[in-house]
């Protein structure tokens, strides 16, 4: 276990305190509206859980070896989750890994808008994602299931999805075509 000491934990927390003055500066400065300020700040306590960093510059800051480790062992409930990286060469699974973005919808939120070109592939680590298809059939999914653009020879084709919107909470990691 890593022990910090005093300086550096008061230092992290005056650190996560600034950044969540400067959402609020930004509300207030905005004159958004209470029920908005709400949702932002649901938002922010799914996404960070509490603890607010920037984690792009934490791993950008590491040599490629080291977060390529942090990241397969970030996403390995994912990839345990998913029947697409089941059989899957390590070096894809690590490859795949590298590029995804990791995002946060609130029930409700469009995640695709009704027709939009999808460019990116959506992955379910947790939560419900609804989908209204052909015929407009709704189907939900859940955990370890994916939707949007589909994968052919490791690249996106593009297609018009109907909509696709947040049940739950839920936490996704995008793959953006090139």
């Amino acid at each position: 276990m890593v022990h910090l000491s005093p300086c550096i934990i008061w230092l992290l927390c005056l650190s996560v305190f600034l950044q969540y003055k400067q959402v609020e500066q930004y509300m207030s400065f905005h004159k958004l509206p209470a029920d908005m300020r709400q949702r932002i700040h649901d938002y922010y306590e799914h996404r960070y859980q509490g603890k607010m960093f920037d984690e792009e510059s934490i791993l950008g800051e590491l040599n490629e070896p080291l977060r390529e480790e942090i990241i397969n062992f970030n996403c390995r409930k994912l990839v345990a989750s998913m029947p697409l990286f089941a059989n899957a060469d390590p070096n894809f699974v690590t490859s795949m890994l590298t590029k995804l973005k990791f995002e946060v919808f609130q029930p409700g939120d469009y995640i695709i808008r009704e027709g939009t070109i999808g460019k990116k592939m959506f992955f379910i680590q947790h939560g419900v994602v609804s989908i209204l298809t052909k015929g407009n059939k709704e189907t939900k999914l859940s955990d370890g299931s994916y939707f949007g653009g589909k994968l052919r020879c490791c690249s996106l084709q593009k297609q018009k999805t109907k909509r696709s919107l947040a049940a739950t909470h839920c936490i996704l990691w995008s793959f953006r075509a090139s």
